[in-house]
């Protein structure tokens, strides 16, 4: 592999379902028995049987923003209450949840339009992101169809000049999930990942012949597709640890696990985060993918100290071995605490977690799903309060610097604060109004950056004309 710490093998015909493979090489194997090592192929679960039809609650129409230069162009309006100018960096959001399209989104400091990609109705977006790929700054996200709480889709690299590198699909036949994309050193990127299969669910009160959802870790060579490292739930965490009860009446394979945040270490370890196995954390070796510690719910590993308790969380990130930062959902669809952004302190030899700062969400929101906290070279924190609408940057002693929203249903799954220098190789968009003295131009330019003016220029041919007026650009369109 390109990584240069495994072999690839692809098999000539499909295995089958149940069957038992045995692997011998001229070499020790991680995880076997000296050169070998065997897995049993899954089954795959048995088809869901519909659940109730429920009656969907009339979404609310959303405010949308209008141009002249481009009226196709009709993202959401994101409502800005505090702004501070001396901040750097663009939001980088992924509206959906209205009738209207929704898909990346780029907003500067006051909440104004940068760039938006609206994507077909229907079609979801999440985690727009800045990363970097090549050595070269780039925007990420994820794109597709949602379903019972799991993405399948596929993930879009794109440089600056919004030009698609490359489109990332999960291996080894899955489809990639929507909660985290992240790209790795040596053009390696890491998805999650859900893969319905046949198991055995008396453990928890489930037929025998039950369907459970395998929550899946994958790190994938970009140019080939090649898997590098594949971690599965149940290899590791059995379906009996889940703090979510099953029931037949959903329709849908038990969720037992249900990963959404994955963190690579530059040690050879990931952070995995499970929202449904009683809330819990698992930090996992990349050699055999044996769990290494586990942070939160009834089986934690640690002492956890006043304030530190979480559940239901997203995004878990480690800084260094012993920083963590981890998004609170906290409360449900029909309530419950409001959520937090925490940083936690673990104590590796003493196995404790004390509390380093905790923020609460405009108003105490409570949010039933979704959510982030990325830190700042700063050390401020921008929280994305995902089903919570908001999206808000404050610095390490709690102080509000940026506070927004969006209006209706519409929310993004993350926020991110970047410095993003984009340079579209489109031409910019003009539209004019009026006549004679009451002449009126519009002009705007999708995704640039660095437009500082517009200078509009007449005369009675394109090879006589003179500059009329010049404006400083105002926002998205000027």
């Amino acid at each position: 592999d390109s990584d240069g710490q495994g072999t690839s093998f692809y098999p000539s015909s499909p295995f089958t379902p149940g069957e038992t493979v045995t692997v011998t090489i001229a070499g020790p194997i991680c995880g076997g028995s000296g050169d070998s090592a065997a897995f049993q192929v899954a089954r795959p679960a048995p088809p869901s049987k519909a659940a109730p039809a429920q009656t969907p609650a009339k979404p609310t129409a959303p405010q949308l923003q209008s141009f002249q230069s481009v009226p196709q162009l009709q993202p959401p309006v994101l409502q800005v209450t505090k702004s501070d100018p001396s901040s750097e960096g663009d939001f980088l959001l992924a509206p959906k949840g209205g009738p209207a399209a929704g898909g990346p989104m780029i907003v500067n400091g006051s909440g104004q339009l940068v760039w938006f990609d609206p994507l077909p109705l229907g079609v979801n977006s999440s985690d727009l992101r800045v990363q970097t790929y090549a050595g070269q700054p780039v925007l990420t996200w994820w794109q597709g169809q949602v379903t019972d709480g799991h993405g399948a889709g596929e993930d879009v690299i794109m440089n600056e000049h919004y030009q698609v590198v490359a489109v990332v699909k999960a291996g080894n036949g899955y489809s990639a999930d929507l909660h985290e994309f992240v790209l790795g050193p040596g053009r390696t990127a890491w998805v999650t990942a859900f893969d319905a299969v046949g198991w055995d669910l008396s453990p928890v009160g489930g037929p025998r012949d039950g369907a459970v959802y395998d929550g899946i870790v994958q790190e994938l060579d970009v140019r080939t597709g090649n898997v590098l490292f594949q971690w599965d739930s149940l290899d590791h965490v059995g379906v009996g640890l889940s703090s979510v009860a099953y029931s037949a009446s959903t329709g849908f394979p038990y969720d037992y696990f249900h990963v959404n945040s994955i963190d690579p270490q530059p040690d050879g370890t990931v952070l995995i985060s499970s929202r449904n196995t009683d809330c819990a954390l698992y930090l996992a070796d990349l050699q055999t993918g044996a769990l290494i510690w586990r942070l939160g719910g009834k089986g934690s590993q640690f002492a956890m100290g006043s304030g530190t308790s979480f559940a239901l969380q997203h995004d878990a990130e480690l800084h260094g071995d012993s920083l963590v930062t981890v998004f609170d959902d906290e409360g449900t669809q029909t309530g419950g605490p409001p959520a937090r952004a925490l940083k936690l302190r673990l104590d590796l030899a003493r196995h404790t977690a004390s509390l380093v700062w905790a923020y609460n969400g405009p108003n105490n929101v409570v949010v039933p799903n979704q959510g982030n906290v990325q830190t700042l070279a700063d050390g401020n924190a921008v929280v994305g309060w995902g089903a919570g609408t908001y999206t808000t940057e404050m610095t390490t002693s709690g102080q509000l610097l940026f506070q927004a929203n969006f209006t209706g249903p519409v929310n993004s799954y993350r926020a991110y604060r970047s410095v993003w220098n984009g340079q579209p190789t489109t031409l910019p968009a003009l539209a004019l109004g009026g006549s004679g003295a009451g002449l009126e131009a519009y002009a705007s330019w999708n995704g640039a950056t660095d437009v500082s003016a517009w200078e509009v220029l007449g005369g009675p041919s394109t090879s006589g004309l003179t500059p009329i007026v010049t404006r400083s650009a105002t926002g998205f369109e000027t």
